[in-house]
């Protein structure tokens, strides 16, 4: 299997000031993603980034790197500039890695590039079982949820579906498309409702796009760093492994 993992790594962030260079035990958080990356079946893995300190980082760390525009509105914007950048063949399956994701399982990076290769949908993502209900009412938790054949209805911040459960479909994100699907999403209007979510795969779901989603075989959900909170959950995770 031939793909290609792109890692979006932004500088501004409303949260959480200058995220992928924010250091955790001596080690800035976008060196672990990338560390991570690396134990993926990926034969290519890209850092897009529009700041030089994160370029001067990646550099660092020997890792590929693309400068892209500050201007890029979503994650998967920069990755379509990175690999229009990079000169990417246009069925080449990228993989967006965000850099605020820096424990999501190797395995669980390969099964979805597999599974939106044998599939083919606009794009691919993953979800998460989560029995944590707590986290069921936590804008910062985004819910999913799938249709029969594993295809997005919805995403939300918002508790959804409604009613009463032992488990949500919680989402991860992460995203897989062909060089092509990522031409065309950046052609697409942004809607409000990607806008007021602020939820970057609402965009292909408001233009009739298939979005696969895929169930990710972890046994609990990996932790995302949008936070100072979350950065010292990470750092916690850190000292008991």
């Amino acid at each position: 299997m031939s793909y290609t993992i792109i890692i979006p790594a932004r500088y501004q962030s409303t949260r959480l000031h200058a995220k992928p260079l924010q250091t955790v035990r001596g080690k800035p958080l976008i060196a672990y993603t990338y560390d991570n990356a690396t134990k993926t079946q990926a034969n290519r893995i890209i850092i897009a980034t529009d700041h030089i300190a994160i370029k001067q980082v990646a550099c660092s760390l020997g890792a590929e790197v693309v400068m892209t525009q500050e201007t890029c509105s979503t994650g998967t914007d920069r990755v379509a500039e990175a690999a229009k950048r990079a000169d990417l063949d246009n069925q080449q399956v990228i993989v967006n890695l965000q850099s605020d994701e820096p424990l999501l399982a190797a395995h669980a990076i390969d099964s979805l590039a597999k599974a939106h290769q044998q599939q083919g949908h606009f794009m691919s993502t993953l979800y998460y079982n989560n029995h944590d209900m707590t986290q069921f009412n936590d804008r910062d938790t985004v819910k999913v949820v799938v249709n029969k054949n594993h295809l997005a209805l919805n995403f939300s911040r918002s508790p959804i579906p409604y009613g009463q459960y032992d488990h949500f479909k919680q989402h991860l994100g992460i995203y897989a498309y062909k060089r092509c699907c990522l031409d065309e999403y950046v052609s697409l209007e942004q809607p409000e409702w990607e806008k007021t979510e602020s939820l970057e795969q609402l965009r292909a779901l408001w233009h009739g796009k298939s979005v696969g989603v895929f169930q990710a075989e972890l046994n609990h959900a990996p932790i995302g760093v949008d936070t100072p909170d979350d950065l010292e959950r990470f750092d916690k995770h850190l000292e008991l492994v």
